[in-house]
């Protein structure tokens, strides 16, 4: 681990994923004035510190939950020691730079607190690592940014449907086809994208462990490094066939709508 002072960012969740982020200090303002954070209204909402080391690699992290009033406001009163949980925390997975001091649900320091912390998986690592390396601080990922750094060969049948779904049809039920077809497309390529991307990152993270670790370490740290990684392909390749599958589908619709009219 460096010796040089880690950052420390907050992370708020939608779902699976980080749809906002906050250095602690920023986050420590918004408590301190209560301000609102209207994304948030009426909800206890998961989120995360993170320590940060020099390279970019978390260090330590606290799951916990923060309540968020109907008005958008952090519920008054709220407090937890973050720095204090992140320094007692337990064995959490590799993220890049060896193991990370985890503190969640099943593992908590501070046992008055635990009710106050949610139990992570393997894809909310994969949300804070994407976060930190897109430098997600009070912005939200755009699916058409995400689409626009795309560098995915288009094959000419490709290139076809997309100029079948350019030109407006007549038939107001081909239009709604050809729409729902497009959004698909979109989702689609994105999950192929963050396929090609993780593949490489990970490829990336098991050369920095080669290096790091001494020769006892490797063997240990490389099983789990290929435990996540294939966990993580696993999920995305799913995803990726229900696209593709849904994609194959509205194509054929459209086809069919297409020679009847």
């Amino acid at each position: 681990m460096s010796s040089i002072s880690p950052k420390e960012a907050i992370y708020l969740f939608t779902d699976n994923a980080v749809s906002q982020g906050f250095w602690l200090s920023e986050f420590e303002r918004i408590i301190k004035d209560q301000a609102q954070i209207d994304t948030f209204k009426k909800q206890v909402v998961k989120a995360a510190y993170v320590s940060i080391g020099a390279q970019n690699f978390a260090q330590a992290i606290v799951m916990f939950n923060l309540p968020v009033n109907e008005q958008g406001f952090v519920d008054s009163g709220w407090y937890l020691p973050l720095r204090r949980l992140a320094d007692g925390g337990g064995h959490g997975p590799n993220m890049g730079d060896g193991r990370i001091r985890l503190t969640c649900n099943s593992q908590c320091s501070i046992s008055w607190h635990t009710d106050s912390m949610w139990e992570p998986v393997t894809s909310d690592f994969m949300a804070i690592r994407k976060a930190i390396r897109d430098d997600l601080m009070g912005k939200a990922p755009s699916l058409k940014e995400t689409i626009a750094t795309s560098s995915i060969p288009v094959k000419s049948e490709s290139i076809d449907i997309a100029n079948a779904l350019s030109k407006r049809h007549e038939n107001p039920e081909v239009e709604a086809l050809k729409q729902a077809l497009k959004t698909e497309t979109l989702a689609y390529r994105s999950q192929l994208l963050q396929l090609q991307r993780e593949i490489e990152r990970q490829k990336e993270l098991t050369q920095k462990a080669q290096r790091r670790l001494d020769a006892h370490e490797v063997t240990l740290e490389m099983a789990e490094i290929k435990r996540l990684h294939e966990e993580e392909i696993s999920a995305l390749q799913q995803a990726l066939i229900v696209e593709k599958d849904l994609n194959q589908e509205l194509t054929d619709q459209l086809k069919q709508l297409t020679v009847t009219t």
